[in-house]
């Protein structure tokens, strides 16, 4: 796969990194590294407990709930979306990350109330709430529902506006949108309200800026990529992606030794958490100086 690229390239040993590492972080749809786990673990069993609905078009996946104008959709995500009124014409609040920043108008602010009304109904707490609705982010994030993935996010904002992980899946979508600023500016966010104590979000937000450097080559990206993975390896320093993400900053800044080290690392401490990704990067440009991995 990557033999390929080096019989092509022309541009010199930093073109074919930068190859080396657009390509591995294309191929990772989801940033998060623990999304699925992390959205498995938060209410995995609750379910919101509504009215009976009732159907209001020949669509069998979308229902009606009596008193207010808000939705019900059916299936394995049973989840409250209420239905809102656009500031204008041409720009939908709803399916912008936090709203766009744009002030509700009184219509939306009454349906709001309903909306906290209803999961004051059905949850001890509004924070409680706004953790289910961040669960059905990452669930629909996975699945590949960006649309879906914001709207929940947004709704658990909404809730909480001290929920990490709405600014960290809203980071994600801004990310795979290729918005890599405003992807640093809502991750840096959630992590300034974690008190800077989230390792994996503190990675996560790293490797964007790794990105943001194979892309603008701007050295700020790299040196910012470098604090946070320190950082990281600080706090918790066995976290075994920390080590792969410092490897690629590595590899994108030319570092080849550096890069292969911070590897061994991340292999002995969790030889099963490592990125072959990474790996086949690692090999196809420098044979491993300790010897223990080969090409196949």
């Amino acid at each position: 796969m990557f033999s390929n690229k080096i019989t092509m390239l022309k541009g010199g040993l930093f073109s074919l990194l930068t190859i080396f590492v657009s390509q591995i972080f294309a191929q990772q749809p989801i940033l998060k590294s623990s999304v699925l786990q992390k959205g498995s673990a938060l209410h995995s069993s609750t379910t919101i407990s509504v009215p009976a609905p009732e159907k209001t078009s020949n669509n069998n996946n979308i229902k009606k709930l009596k008193g207010f104008d808000t939705d019900i959709l059916a299936g394995d995500h049973e989840v409250v979306v209420v239905t809102k009124s656009p500031i204008t014409e041409n720009i939908d609040i709803y399916s912008l990350p936090l709203f766009g920043g744009y002030e509700r108008t009184i219509e939306q602010q009454r349906s709001d109330l309903e909306f906290f009304k209803d999961c004051d109904r059905n949850f001890k707490s509004r924070n409680e709430a706004s953790d289910f609705f961040g669960k059905m982010g990452w669930d629909y994030l996975s699945e590949g529902s960006k649309d879906l993935a914001t709207n929940r996010f947004n709704l658990a904002w909404l809730l909480n506006n001290q929920n990490v992980d709405t600014y960290w899946g809203l980071g994600v979508i801004a990310y795979q949108n290729e918005n890599f600023q405003l992807a640093e500016e809502l991750m840096q966010e959630g992590l300034e309200k974690d008190n800077f104590q989230n390792v994996t979000l503190m990675v996560d937000l790293a490797a964007v800026h790794i990105k943001s450097f194979i892309d603008g080559k701007k050295p700020v990206d790299l040196s910012t990529a470098y604090e946070l993975l320190d950082k990281a390896i600080l706090i918790a320093p066995e976290f075994t992606n920390s080590y792969m993400q410092l490897s690629l900053a590595n590899i994108a800044d030319n570092k080849i030794n550096e890069a292969w080290m911070a590897f061994h690392r991340g292999y002995e401490i969790d030889p099963n958490g490592v990125s072959t990704d990474v790996l086949d990067a690692l090999l196809a440009i420098k044979a491993d100086p300790m010897g223990i991995f080969r090409k196949p």
